[in-house]
């Protein structure tokens, strides 16, 4: 359901989600800065998963979900199938781990508007990062 969260930033991450239908936010460590939207076809859940053990941020539902779900094992298994899907699953979750808190973004020329060297938007069917209004 929308405003619903799909994981929490510091939760245990034992699994990595493929967005089916629907749209969520992706929010910085505080839980209020939007770092991105993600539609159909964009996944989220691999930096837990390949890099550490806990969540870096959190994810809310904007509309009705549903997604396409693994869990750490089974990934990782079908990884070692795959070393050049790996590699690069590897090199996004370590771009996008990288501005994953507020201090992490720099603002543009307009000032609802946060950009990090295009850390999130090379690899996904991402909207450039806004500010939630207040």
């Amino acid at each position: 359901m929308a405003g619903d969260y799909v994981v929490r930033v510091g939760e245990y991450a034992n699994e990595m989600f493929f967005i089916k239908k629907g749209e969520v936010e992706i929010l910085s460590s505080d839980t209020e800065t939007q770092l991105a939207v993600l539609r159909e076809g964009a996944y989220f859940g691999e930096i837990g998963v390949l890099l550490n053990d806990k969540r870096s941020v959190s994810v809310r539902a904007l509309t009705l979900c549903t997604f396409e779900v693994i869990n750490r094992d089974d990934f990782k298994m079908v990884l070692e199938q795959y070393p050049k899907q790996k590699e690069f699953l590897l090199k996004v979750a370590q771009q996008r781990a990288a501005v994953c808190t507020t201090s992490d973004l720099e603002f543009t020329d307009d000032t609802n508007v946060f950009q990090k060297n295009n850390s999130w938007n090379n690899y996904d069917r991402i909207l450039i990062c806004q500010k939630i209004k207040q």
